[in-house]
């Protein structure tokens, strides 16, 4: 098992098309708090297109670029920890439209992790 999978064992990531940076986990003070800064980057190959229902069987669906999203995880051993995940940016090349690709351990349109709403609502 590589240190990728044990970090995002301990993260409780289940997503397989994340990759964490292993070399790039820093802890900084933020308004005097120790916080853990994680690194990490979301990429696949999208099915279908989700504006048009396309399905990416020529490669009409490639990859645009990426984004950089900022999400709030669960404290690890009391200290606070974000993700800093690039995602994936796609063009559908027969609507034009653009899309990022999506996880599991996030909503879309959000920063929160699903695994803190979830602390949050116990």
């Amino acid at each position: 098992m590589s240190i990728n999978n044990y970090i995002k064992d301990l993260l409780n990531i289940k997503d397989k098309n994340i990759v964490i940076d292993t070399e790039n986990i820093i802890v900084k003070k933020i308004k005097y708090i120790d916080t853990k800064f994680i690194y990490g980057k979301l990429t696949y190959t999208p099915e279908v297109c989700p504006c048009c229902g396309h399905v990416n069987e020529s490669f009409n669906i490639i990859k645009y670029g990426t984004k950089i999203c900022k999400i709030k995880l669960p404290d690890v051993s009391n200290i606070p920890t974000i993700l800093f995940l690039k995602k994936q940016r796609f063009l559908c090349k027969e609507c034009g439209s653009t899309f990022s690709a999506k996880t599991n351990i996030v909503n879309e349109y959000s920063n929160i992790s699903n695994d803190v709403k979830r602390k949050i609502a116990v």
